[in-house]
């Protein structure tokens, strides 16, 4: 039996791995998992194939007796909050996130909001793979009603969260690119409703991606930049496809990486906490969060990589902050999952309550190097080659201490190296931090050495 969940959610190109039949299938696996007569939320983001595989996602859930809501075109975390606020037995995001337009997948949703846990998707999957589906009769079939509560909702939950009248009061002007994404149907909203000043691009939903590629990458967001130099922006605000990921520019058009943005929200947001608080984060995250996390008096607790591990870790310790180096940021206060909306009126309002510019508040924060590389590594043979990697990096000279929770996480003085399988391509990633790209550079190339040495 193969796996056909991989780090967040199934997703693969339409009409190759990602098709009516697999969605179908998927809806009668969900279905048989819940209840006859529960009531789940499906929803989607902007991409053209979501109707199509929603209708038979929906058409499976129906057959065993399952009901939906259909909430339309939303943000991820919007359709999350709507899952966990109006107490529905979970949720599906018809969503590839950041991938191309050609891609798409599902993403399921536990009844609290957080994406559905490994164990979860587990017992779907063995559903799903073995035909062991539930057949309601025909005077117990599920039902489909359309909603438009859903993006008003989300909105009204993060103004909630921030200081609006700061915000207003600010005069504040922004670049907005949400890429056509869900986001274009809740953030430029947002800006509206909190009197922010908008240079607004691409904030009209767009199933192609026309404007730019759905992941705001720093090459990705060259139109932005530009806008903001332009404009003499306060910010710029660029988000991912289905808008659970923020990514900022300051005032001179200098891209805020993710590790430094998630390092600054989580240092600003321990303040409004009480000393000793805990803030999470992966084992990829820059050493900077760290540092952040110590100068705001909190406690950090790594963890496995991916958000819905990230997330199932701060419920279980009580965290207040924690989220992963891409620009997924989740508040606890406000609900326990990445939210693109919730962070972009964190930073409006951090901007509007200090008085400062963005290139100053980030200065705040540590700088380091870091330097990515990949090695091909066949699927079935990740695990022996990790147990071997594990066994060798003991005997290196040099080591501090190893993480092994996920993959093999190596400190040294001089900085750290992480070298873990992928959990979507049959590859080994490789990175290193350390303060300068010189060291950073001689840490991966090491181990690329060593990895080198398993394999042989």
């Amino acid at each position: 039996m193969g796996r056909l969940f991989g780090t967040n959610g199934v997703r693969g190109i339409v009409g190759k791995s990602m098709h009516p039949d697999l969605a179908l299938r998927l809806g009668k696996a969900v279905g048989s998992w819940l209840r006859a007569g529960d009531t789940i939320a499906v929803g989607s983001d902007a991409r053209l194939s979501a109707d199509m595989l929603k209708a038979a996602f929906c058409a499976g859930v129906h057959s065993t007796g399952v009901h939906t809501l259909d909430v339309g075109v939303v943000p991820s975390p919007g359709i999350q909050l709507y899952v966990r606020d109006k107490g529905l037995a979970g949720g599906a995001i018809m969503t590839a996130s950041h991938n191309p337009p050609e891609y798409n997948g599902i993403k399921l949703i536990a009844p609290d909001g957080t994406e559905t846990s490994q164990d979860e998707e587990a017992a779907v999957e063995r559903l799903h793979f073995d035909e062991h589906f539930r057949s309601a009769t025909w005077d117990q079939v599920g039902t489909h009603r359309v909603v438009e509560d859903a993006a008003g909702h989300y909105i009204d939950a993060v103004l909630a969260q921030v200081d609006q009248e700061a915000i207003r009061g600010a005069g504040l002007k922004v670049v907005l690119d949400p890429g056509g994404g869900a986001g274009a149907v809740t953030a430029p909203v947002l800006m509206e409703r909190l009197g922010v000043e908008v240079v607004p691009i691409a904030c009209e939903p767009d199933p192609l991606f026309s404007s730019r590629p759905s992941e705001p990458t720093e090459a990705n967001a060259a139109a932005a930049i530009a806008a903001v130099k332009r404009e003499g922006a306060d910010l710029g605000i660029l988000q991912d496809g289905d808008a659970d990921r923020a990514v900022f520019l300051d005032e001179k058009g200098g891209y805020v990486w993710g590790d430094r943005s998630l390092a600054l929200a989580a240092l600003h947001e321990l303040r409004r906490h009480p000393p000793g608080s805990i803030v999470c984060t992966a084992v990829s995250s820059s050493s900077c969060v760290a540092d952040a996390v110590g100068m705001g008096g909190g406690r950090l607790e790594w963890t496995v990589v991916g958000s819905p591990v990230v997330a199932r870790e701060m419920i279980r310790l009580g965290a207040v902050f924690g989220g992963e180096d891409n620009g997924g940021l989740m508040f606890a206060r406000h609900q326990v999952c990445r939210d693109g909306l919730m962070a972009m009126a964190f930073m409006l309002e951090l901007l509007a309550t200090t008085g400062r510019t963005m290139s100053d508040l980030v200065s705040e924060i540590p700088e380091y190097a870091l330097v990515k590389e990949k090695v091909p590594v066949p699927d079935d043979a990740k695990q022996a080659v990790l147990a071997r990697l594990r066994e060798d990096v003991q005997s290196l000279e040099g080591v501090q201490r190893i993480d092994d929770r996920d993959g093999v996480k190596v400190y040294f003085d001089e900085g750290w190296v992480l070298v873990r399988p992928s959990g979507t391509e049959p590859i080994f990633r490789v990175q290193a931090e350390a303060r300068d790209e010189a060291h950073a550079r001689r840490l991966v190339d090491r181990f690329l050495g060593v990895l080198h040495g398993v394999l042989a």
